[in-house]
C-alpha cells in the first residue's frame, strides 16, 4: 500500500546507469492503495498514462496530470489498460470484455471511441501521436496477429517480412512506426517501419527485444530480456542502443514510453512490488 499521492521516491541516476545524457532524475510513481502501478506512456504535455491493479485484482486505466489522478474505465469492459497519450489529451487504451477479448478504444474527456480494422476479432491500441494517428495490433479472421496504424478512417496493416505475428506499438509525427514481431523460433524481435521498408533494431545481446514508444526524432525505448529472463530497459538514441536499469529495480526495468522532451516512463519491479517510473535524461 502507498501513502504518497504520486511520487513514492526520488533518486538520482548517474551516466553509468542510463548512459544516454547525464544527469538523469528517476521518480517512482505509485497510485495510493494499488497493488501495482504501471506507467506506459507520457505525452508532450507530461500527461502520464497506464493502469493500476486495485485490492480486488481489477485493472483500471489511469491518467496522471501533476497530482491529479483520473481513472479510465471503459463501461463495456472488466479491465482497462492505457498505453499512450498525445498533446490533445487523447489516450490510446484497450479493454477486456467478459469473454476475454480485447477491444481498442480512444479516450478523451470522459468519452470512449472504439476502433477496429475491418474483420478484426480482437484489437489493442498502444501508441498515439499528436496527429491523432494510432498504432496497435489486431487478430485477423485467420487468427494471425498483425500491426495497424489508424488515421481517422483509414487502417494500414503492417506485417514484418518473415514474422509469424506483428505488433505495432507507436507511430511518430513523421510516420515512423516501432514494432515487435515474433520469429519462427518464438522469440520477440523489434523493427522500425519508415513507410516503405522495415529495419531490425534488436537490443544487442538480448534474448527478446520489445520496442515500445518512438518520439519525433526517431528515438525508441525498449524492454528486453537477458539469458535468465530478467527484464532490462534500453533506448535507441542517435543511432545507438544504450542499456539501463533503474536503481532498486532488482526484479526488472521496463521502458515503455518516451516524449519529445527527454522524458522516459515505464515500470520498475522492486523486491516487493511493481511501480511506474518517470525519468528525465
Amino acid at each position: 500500500m502507498k501513502s504518497s499521492a504520486f511520487v513514492l521516491a526520488v533518486l538520482l541516476l548517474t551516466a553509468a546507469v542510463f548512459a544516454v545524457q547525464p544527469p538523469v532524475s528517476f521518480y517512482l510513481i505509485a497510485i495510493p492503495g494499488a497493488l501495482e502501478t504501471h506507467i506506459y506512456g507520457v505525452s508532450n504535455k507530461n500527461l502520464a498514462v497506464g493502469y493500476y491493479i486495485d485490492s480486488t485484482g481489477t485493472w483500471h486505466g489511469v491518467e496522471i496530470a501533476g497530482k491529479k489522478i483520473t481513472n479510465i474505465d471503459d463501461p463495456n469492459g472488466t479491465n482497462t489498460t492505457c498505453w499512450n497519450a498525445n498533446s490533445r489529451g487523447v489516450v490510446a487504451c484497450f479493454y477486456t470484455d467478459s469473454f476475454g477479448a480485447s477491444h481498442a478504444v480512444l479516450y478523451h474527456g470522459g468519452q470512449f471511441q472504439e476502433i477496429a480494422p475491418p474483420g478484426a476479432q480482437q484489437t489493442l491500441a498502444y501508441g498515439i501521436n499528436d496527429l491523432n494517428q494510432v498504432a496497435g495490433e489486431f487478430l485477423d479472421v485467420d487468427n494471425v496477429w498483425k500491426g495497424f496504424v489508424y488515421a481517422g478512417t483509414n487502417y494500414q496493416t503492417l506485417e514484418v517480412p518473415g514474422a509469424i505475428g506483428s505488433y505495432a506499438f507507436d507511430v511518430n509525427v513523421n510516420g515512423m512506426v516501432s514494432l515487435q514481431w515474433s520469429d519462427s523460433d518464438g522469440n520477440i524481435e523489434s523493427a522500425l517501419y519508415n513507410g516503405s521498408s522495415y529495419q531490425t533494431i534488436d537490443v544487442p545481446g538480448a534474448t527478446n527485444s520489445y520496442a515500445h514508444a518512438i518520439d519525433a526524432a526517431g528515438d525508441v525505448v525498449f524492454s528486453w530480456t537477458d539469458s535468465t529472463g530478467l527484464f532490462h530497459a534500453a533506448a535507441l538514441m542517435n543511432g545507438k542502443i544504450k542499456k539501463f536499469d533503474g536503481p532498486g529495480c532488482v526484479g526488472g526495468t521496463y521502458a515503455d514510453g518516451i516524449n519529445d522532451h527527454h522524458v522516459v516512463v515505464g515500470v520498475c519491479a522492486t523486491s516487493s512490488i511493481r511501480d511506474g517510473f518517470y525519468a528525465i535524461y
